[in-house]
């Protein structure tokens, strides 16, 4: 679901904080230190960010947001940045997350994009192996040859 709604951009704001919260209690990140990290995301800077080119999408549960994902082109637009997958902490470990990763890499395929790129915290190894051997790794699977 690609969202454009106020009331949706709320929702899905609400979604980021919760979600990217508990990495940035681990990490010690404030609003200060981190002030673009998710857990600090307002409805107006998402609305900004999709204003700017930002493509959100939701993963709904009993008509309630509990995931999602942006996808951005880069400036070249082969190369996509995958931005953003949240999940709340109490619907985690469900796969959400790895839907949610498969429908980017979908929509990435889908308007031609041949590369995505994703950004994590490198000391955050739960999420790096995630990604290298998870759910994430499943999920790229045919979608891409050469993503770094």
């Amino acid at each position: 679901m690609n969202f454009t709604g106020l009331l949706r951009q709320r929702e899905l704001a609400d979604v980021l904080q919760k979600s990217f919260l508990t990495v940035a209690e681990e990490f010690n990140l404030t609003k200060q230190n981190a002030p673009t990290n998710q857990a600090f995301v307002t409805p107006e800077s998402l609305k900004a960010a999709i204003n700017n080119g930002l493509k959100m999408f939701g993963f709904m549960e009993n008509d309630k947001i509990i995931g999602c994902i942006g996808i951005k082109a880069s400036k070249d637009s082969s190369i996509f940045y995958i931005e953003r997958l949240a999940v709340l902490p109490e619907c985690r470990h469900k796969g959400t997350g790895a839907r949610l990763l498969k429908h980017a890499f979908q929509e990435i395929k889908n308007i031609e994009g041949k590369k995505a790129s994703i950004g994590i915290i490198n000391e955050n190894v739960r999420l790096k192996k995630w990604y290298i051997t998870g759910s994430c790794a499943r999920a790229c699977c045919g979608f891409f040859r050469d993503v770094n």
